[in-house]
């Protein structure tokens, strides 16, 4: 009886086991290829070189995503409100912490140096790899850097001496919010520098000036950084962990005094639902506040898209607006996932008990993807309207097609239960999008 009651939740796992395994050689594809593409047409960087330029915008974002990373990690970890009240010690529980997030980060280097692979076709191995190394020692430094800014931070959130430079800073955010929130932008300013160095190494051995003590130096630079931001960490642990417990409840505080029940449970999208029949509205309220509180991310990916597709579109090239709508189209593909997971950990059983009505869940399904699509979509469209003019409505057409018929195989999927089809038929739309947007600037 177990084994009949578990079959549905095995057989799950091996489902999104296969679909992050799907995904994973999706993006690596698409980053890829995207970058193979457009290094030569749209990056400029370090002395007018393009290729420096590719390095230094990947190197620089993901930057941005540790110092986020160390925030999630270091400062607001679930482990925080248990460790924080036993004897402890700080220091320990910051290395622990570290180590266990320099796994995902040495991922991450990987991944930045991945898709930046097809600069190897172009200007060789060796460069490639000097510029590899140095990414990964920036990496390495980034990690520590940030979670070092952070724990700085939460001491000056407390101290006097930092009180008149944080109100000058803090616009409506609580002050020790405004320490956190700036702490991790001169990190980024720094690793960037030092990415300047880095990608300028990278032209200079694709150059044939081999292995000269100016491309040592930008490469053992990021290594030296990563022990400076790493000595004396204990010290700052032990002053400042453990602090960041009220800080960070203080910051809860202030924002819960000026929040009601009502705001606590609102959530975006909520306001559509009076607009639409009665039979819908209940399913349309079910799947967009499971979506922003349990898919946030993936809801949230539809602006990431978009600002590809206004990157794509902004320039004076006529085809513009065409590579633009071809991505934009791909707007909806990430918050099409949703509605599909979401059916998948509902279960069969829990959908009986809800007496789920198939037609009116579908409609509500694909009236929620277009909702989260429908902002990052109209961005992209005043965006190319500002760039190309009447090209917008070349780019609107092709996003509108794109979202609606992502909706449709969304809500379609999502009553199938069929994550992996849907995963699999985002992944050829998404190939196909990219191709058709690449061919154009060809």
């Amino acid at each position: 009886m177990n084994a009949v009651v578990a079959r549905p939740y095995v057989r799950r796992r091996r489902e999104r086991r296969a679909v992050w395994l799907l995904e994973a050689l999706a993006l690596w594809a698409a980053a890829a290829w995207l970058a193979g593409a457009v290094d030569g047409r749209f990056a400029s960087g370090p002395g007018g070189d393009l290729v420096a330029g590719t390095w230094l915008r990947v190197g620089t974002v993901m930057a941005c995503w540790i110092g986020l990373l160390a925030h999630g990690r270091v400062l607001r970890g679930s482990y925080r409100a248990v460790w924080s009240l036993l004897p402890v010690d700080a220091a320990a529980v910051v290395r622990e912490t570290l180590a266990d997030g320099g796994r995902q980060v040495l991922v991450l280097a990987v991944a930045a140096s991945v898709v930046v692979l097809p600069t190897a076709w172009r200007l060789g191995v060796a460069a490639w790899g000097v510029g590899a190394l140095g990414m990964l020692g920036l990496a390495v430094a980034s990690w520590l850097a940030s979670a070092r800014a952070l724990l700085f931070a939460v001491s000056a959130a407390e101290d006097p001496r930092w009180h008149g430079v944080l109100d000058a800073l803090r616009g409506a955010n609580p002050r020790p919010q405004a320490a956190i929130l700036w702490s991790l932008g001169p990190v980024v300013l720094g690793i960037g520098v030092a990415m300047v160095g880095v990608s300028e190494a990278v032209v200079a051995v694709a150059s044939g000036a081999g292995l000269s003590a100016r491309v040592g130096v930008s490469v053992v630079l990021p290594w030296a950084l990563a022990g400076l931001m790493g000595w004396g960490m204990d010290g700052v642990a032990r002053a400042s962990w453990r602090q960041a417990t009220p800080v960070l409840e203080e910051i809860r505080a202030r924002y819960a005094a000026v929040e009601n029940a009502e705001t606590a449970l609102r959530v975006p999208l909520d306001g559509q639902a009076p607009r639409l029949p009665a039979g819908v509205r209940p399913w349309f309220l079910s799947e967009v506040r499971y979506g922003w509180r349990a898919r946030r991310g993936a809801v949230n990916a539809a602006w990431a898209v978009a600002v590809v597709a206004v990157a794509m579109g902004w320039t004076d090239d006529p085809s513009g607006p065409w590579r633009a709508g071809w991505v934009a189209a791909c707007i909806a593909l990430l918050p099409g996932r949703v509605p599909v997971l979401g059916a998948v950990e509902t279960g069969p059983y829990l959908r009986r008990w809800l007496a789920d009505r198939p037609a009116r869940r579908v409609v509500a399904r694909a009236l929620a993807v277009i909702g989260w699509s429908t902002a990052p979509l109209a961005v992209v469209a005043v965006a190319v309207a500002v760039r190309a003019g009447s090209g917008a409505w070349v780019t609107l057409g092709l996003a509108i097609g794109g979202v609606v018929l992502t909706a449709g195989v969304s809500a379609g999927a999502a009553q199938r239960q069929a994550l992996t089809g849907y995963t699999a038929a985002a992944v050829v739309g998404a190939a196909v999008a990219l191709g058709l947007a690449i061919g154009g600037t060809a």
